[in-house]
């Protein structure tokens, strides 16, 4: 409390990250027995906005990221620790986005450049600004195909091997399912002619592949032929995150362009490896305009982003004001693709839920979401498939609600934060007008509701209703009444 209080004052006083003041006597002791470790964690937290827009929320994540590594600083004995070494170093290590907006993507990189030279020390000796291509990036957060193909296949750079026997096992377990699910959904009469032909389709790769591992003539110049493809693709895989890393920091023009079509040349390799092993050639053809212009339906992220994966599994905190765009502007083909590629995407589906639903999958365990969100998804019927989502996966930190809109929104909208981890019997706040003022709720308790309804904008007499109705206090509706009729429909 008092480190809050102080923060207050602090603020009003000079909005200064290098203020220091009192911290030292404010903070608790724990603080400054684990500052070193707090200050690693800082300056390796992975951050993401997946609707990155003009970059306000990236820019407000590294302040507050700054601003706390500067406190911290007081019980750090380096002499090198300056306001604009940290900023440098978030937007190198810890700050990515993307946005199908190219225009979005430029402003959100100018916005990060601007508020890392104001605080450049000697003007004099200004450094070359960041190249921030590979961070803050142009591409479709929702999609990771291209007309319902696959474009990249993690296989490529799995470091685990399978066996030929574990090979031959899987495929047949597979060509069985499939043919399981053609005979029931022909007995049905269900099987659509497209479907029908993406099922052959897969069953003949199969057997092709399976023919191939089973010829024992074969097989030894087979494993061989899987274990250099392998290599290849861990080759260029390491290749490619060296060259990310080397552009970062790259002042020349002529060695950025030659970077960057090395760059671009190897993420093109991957996605045509992953084609061919889906014997989708034909869609290279399709994907070469897209490979010219390098601006894309799609955004491959655990290819663009690998060094978060790799080390992390997924990013530590997402956050976004992601598009509110509902069902009716979205084109059927669209709601087709995001029907399939989403748990969420059914009914009367809304970008914003797709995209809550894509926040959670691109995080790690225990990672942190927060979204700027219509009130809507508390309480709409056509909302419930994604509230239905984050009980099941998440455990909701907290949400916060408005009396009056305070962010530009045609409609009502609040502020959400989850932990991606499902706890039982999880309590959370309902906070209203960022004050005091708050209400706990059990996140189980959402359950017992149609649709999963989130009860959150209850003044205290209605909880203790609801709370009643819960716990089934007090007597039904025909134990009062009798219903004679209803309404009387005309036909007029």
């Amino acid at each position: 409390e008092n480190v809050v209080e102080h923060e207050a004052v602090s603020i009003s006083k000079e909005d200064n990250p290098e203020y220091g003041g009192d911290y030292k006597r404010l903070l608790p002791d724990s603080i400054k027995e684990f500052a070193s470790e707090i200050d690693d964690k800082l300056a390796t937290i992975k951050v993401c906005d997946p609707a990155i827009g003009s970059g306000a929320f990236p820019v407000g994540m590294m302040n507050v990221i700054v601003k706390a590594r500067m406190v911290l600083s007081s019980y750090m004995k380096d002499k090198n620790r300056t306001l604009y070494s940290f900023k440098r170093d978030c937007i190198q290590n810890s700050l990515y986005g993307v946005d199908i907006d190219p225009g979005a993507v430029e402003i959100a990189k100018l916005r990060l450049w601007l508020s890392l030279v104001v605080d450049e020390d000697d003007i004099k000796q200004i450094k070359p600004l960041p190249n921030l291509d590979y961070k803050i990036m142009q591409g479709n957060s929702l999609l990771e195909e291209f007309e319902g193909i696959t474009l990249f296949d993690e296989k490529l750079i799995a470091t685990g091997d399978k066996s030929m026997e574990q090979q031959v096992a899987t495929l047949t377990q597979k060509q069985s399912m499939l043919q399981r699910e053609y005979l029931k959904l022909h007995s049905k009469n269900k099987l659509s002619p497209a479907l029908q032909m993406q099922i052959n389709e897969e069953l003949k790769i199969i057997a092709i592949t399976l023919k191939k591992l089973n010829k024992p003539t074969h097989r030894e110049g087979l494993q061989m032929s899987i274990d250099d493809v392998r290599s290849e693709a861990m080759k260029k895989w390491n290749e490619l995150k060296r060259l990310r890393d080397v552009f970062f920091n790259t002042t020349q023009k002529e060695a950025k362009d030659e970077l960057k079509e090395q760059i671009k040349s190897l993420t093109w390799d991957f996605i045509e490896a992953t084609l061919k092993e889906q014997v989708k050639t034909s869609a290279l053809k399709k994907l070469e305009e897209f490979k010219r212009s390098n601006i894309k339906p799609f955004f491959l992220w655990k290819l663009n982003f690998a060094d978060v994966f790799e080390e992390k599994g997924g990013f530590d905190v997402v956050i976004a004001n992601p598009p509110y765009v509902s069902v009716k502007e979205i084109s059927s083909i669209d709601k087709k693709v995001f029907s399939r590629v989403f748990e969420t995407g059914k009914g009367r589906l809304n970008l914003f839920t797709l995209f809550l639903e894509k926040g959670c999958n691109i995080l790690k365990k225990d990672g942190v979401i927060t979204f700027i969100l219509p009130e809507g998804l508390y309480s709409n019927v056509e909302y419930q498939y994604i509230r239905k989502y984050l009980l099941d996966n998440t455990s909701i930190l907290f949400i916060g609600l408005f009396s009056k809109r305070v962010f530009e929104a045609a409609v009502d909208t609040s502020i959400i934060g989850a932990i991606k981890t499902k706890k039982i019997g999880q309590d959370f706040p309902v906070i209203k007008d960022l004050k005091n003022e708050l209400t706990v709720l059990s996140q189980d308790s959402f359950y017992k509701f149609p649709f999963d309804l989130f009860t959150v904008n209850l003044d205290g007499i209605s909880k203790n209703i609801v709370d009643k109705v819960l716990n089934g206090v007090g007597l039904k509706l025909e134990k009062v009444l009798e219903l004679q009729q209803g309404i009387i429909y005309s036909g007029q």
